[in-house]
C-alpha cells in the first residue's frame, strides 16, 4: 500500500510556509547522485576496516555519502522545515540567501572530493566554501527558530498561527546549529593538517570529535527534531511530550560535547522511543506505506546503535557506520517518500489537479529501496564489527543499489507530477491526450 494523503496534515499543507522549489531540489538531487557515487567508491575501496583517515579512496567515499547523502538534504529541507516548524515564511532576505548557499555547497563539495582525491589545494578551495556556506545558512536560520521563543503564552496557550511555540523541537534544531560550528571548525583544522599545517596534536581524536559534532549533533539533531514534527503528520499524531523531549535533547547533545557514549546513549533511547510512540498515531487509521515503515525502522536502528555503542559491542568503523547506515541515511530516505510527492505536487498541482501526491510515487519501488538500504546497512555494519571484510563489501553494494532506487523513485515523483501538470494546463482539444498520459503514467489515482 501507498502513503496514503493523511500525509497532506496540519502545518505540511500551509502552502503559505512553501519556499522555491529549488531550494530544496537542488541540494536533493545533488546528493542522491552523490550517494550513489559514494557507495561505489567505498565499496572498492580497500580495506575497509582499516583506519580511512589515511586512506584517500575510503575518505573519499565517506565524504561523498556524509555530505551528498546526508548534510545536502539537511541544508535543502531546513528551508522548507524551519518555516513550518515556527509557523512563519521565510523572509525575502532568506530566500535570496537560500538561492546562494545550496549552489554554493555543492560546488565547495565537488571543490573538495577533487582535493580528497588527491588535489589538496583545490580542496581548500572547496573546504573554504563549504564551511562558508554553511555558516551563513546558520546565520540566516538561528534567528528564525529563536524568534518568539522566550514569548509568553497568550491565554490559549498558543501564541502564534501554527498552535504552539514547539519549543522543545525548536532548541532541538539550535542545539543542532551549535554542534554545526564546532564540527566546522574541527573541519577546518583538519584540513589544514592534511595541506601540512597540522595543528591538532592528536588529528584520530580530532576526527572523532568532527564526526560527532556534525554526523550526530547536527545532521542527527535536525533529524530527531524535524523528526518530532513530522512524524506525528504522517501518523495523524501527537507531537513527544515537550518535557521528555526536552531531557531527550539534555542527554543527547551533553553527550556529544562531553564526549560521553553512554549518556548519549540514554538520550538516542529516550529520543527514539518518543519518535516510536509518536509515529503510531492517535488511533486514527492511516496508510503504511513505505515511508512511514522505513523511518520507523531507522529510529529502531538508532536504538541499536545506542545500546551497542553503550555496552562497546560497536566501536570506531563499525560505530561510524551503524550511526550513518542504521539510522541517520533510512530515516532521511523514509521521510523523503512522504515530503517529496507532497512538495512537488503543491508546486506544480495544487488547484490544477484531482491527483493525490501519494500517487506521485511508485510504492514497490519504494519498498525495494527499504529492503536494500535495510539489508545493506545490516551487513555493513555487521561486517565491520565481526571483521568479514566480504560482508562489509557486499553491503556497500546493497546501499549503492538502495541509493539508486531512492535516485529512481525522485525523479519518478517528478516525471509523474510533470505529466500530470502538462495535462491539466493543456489547450482545449489536447487534454484528453495529456490526461492519457498521465494516467499511464500512473500520476492519478
Amino acid at each position: 500500500m501507498s502513503d496514503g494523503p493523511e500525509s497532506l496534515t496540519a502545518p505540511v499543507a500551509t502552502i503559505g510556509t512553501l519556499v522555491p522549489l529549488r531550494l530544496v531540489a537542488i541540494p536533493l538531487v545533488s546528493g542522491l547522485l552523490a550517494e550513489l557515487f559514494g557507495w561505489g567508491v567505498i565499496a572498492g575501496a580497500a580495506p575497509l576496516n582499516a583506519g580511512w583517515y589515511g586512506q584517500p579512496s575510503l575518505l573519499l567515499g565517506i565524504h561523498l555519502v556524509v555530505i551528498g547523502g546526508l548534510l545536502w538534504p539537511v541544508v535543502g529541507a531546513g528551508w522548507q522545515l524551519s518555516p513550518v516548524v515556527v509557523a512563519t515564511p521565510l523572509s525575502p532576505g532568506l530566500v535570496r540567501l537560500a538561492g546562494r548557499v545550496g549552489p554554493t555547497a555543492v560546488a565547495g563539495a565537488l571543490l573538495l572530493w577533487i582535493g580528497l582525491g588527491g588535489v589538496p589545494w583545490v580542496g581548500a578551495l572547496g573546504a573554504a566554501l563549504v564551511i562558508g556556506a554553511l555558516i551563513a545558512r546558520s546565520a540566516g536560520l538561528v534567528p528564525l527558530l529563536s524568534r518568539g521563543l522566550a514569548r509568553t503564552p497568550g491565554p490559549t496557550g498558543a501564541p502564534g498561527p501554527g498552535g504552539s511555540r514547539r519549543v522543545a523541537i525548536r532548541l532541538w534544531l539550535l542545539s543542532a546549529e551549535a554542534c554545526l560550528w564546532g564540527g566546522l571548525g574541527y573541519a577546518a583544522l583538519l584540513y589544514a593538517g592534511k595541506l601540512g599545517y597540522p595543528v591538532l596534536v592528536d588529528p584520530i581524536a580530532g576526527v572523532g570529535h568532527h564526526f560527532a559534532l556534525l554526523a550526530v549533533g547536527w545532521i542527527g539533531g535536525w533529524e530527531v527534531g524535524l523528526g518530532a514534527l513530522l512524524l506525528p503528520m504522517f501518523a495523524l499524531g501527537r507531537e513527544p511530550p515537550t518535557g521528555a523531549f526536552l531531557v531527550a535533547g539534555l542527554a543527547w547533545f551533553g553527550g556529544v560535547l562531553l564526549g560521553s557514549v553512554v549518556l548519549w546513549a540514554f538520550g538516542a533511547a529516550l529520543a527514539g522511543g518518543l519518535l516510536l510512540l509518536a509515529s503510531r498515531g492517535g488511533g486514527v487509521r492511516v496508510a503504511r506505506g513505505p515511508g512511514l515503515a522505513q523511518a520507523r525502522i531507522a529510529l529502531v536502528g538508532l536504538l541499536a546503535v545506542a545500546a551497542g555503542a553503550a555496552m562497546g559491542v560497536l566501536t570506531g568503523p563499525a560505530l561510524v557506520a551503524g550511526v550513518a547506515v542504521a539510522w541517520l541515511l533510512p530515516f532521511q530516505h523514509g521521510v523523503a517518500l512522504r515530503v517529496v510527492p507532497f512538495l512537488v505536487w503543491a508546486h506544480l498541482l495544487a488547484g490544477r489537479s484531482g491527483s493525490a501526491p501519494a500517487a506521485l510515487a511508485s510504492a514497490r519501488v519504494g519498498w525495494a529501496q527499504v529492503a536494500a538500504t535495510g539489508v545493506g546497512g545490516v551487513l555493513l555494519v555487521g561486517g565491520l564489527a565481526a571483521g568479514l571484510e566480504g560482508v562489509a563489501r557486499a553491503g556497500a553494494a546493497a546501499l549503492a543499489m538502495g541509493a539508486a532506487l531512492h535516485l529512481v523513485t525522485v525523479m519518478g515523483i517528478g516525471a509523474r507530477a510533470a505529466a500530470a501538470w502538462r495535462a491539466a494546463v493543456a489547450l482545449p482539444g489536447t487534454r484528453a491526450r495529456g490526461a492519457t498520459e498521465t494516467r499511464a503514467g500512473g500520476a492519478t489515482p
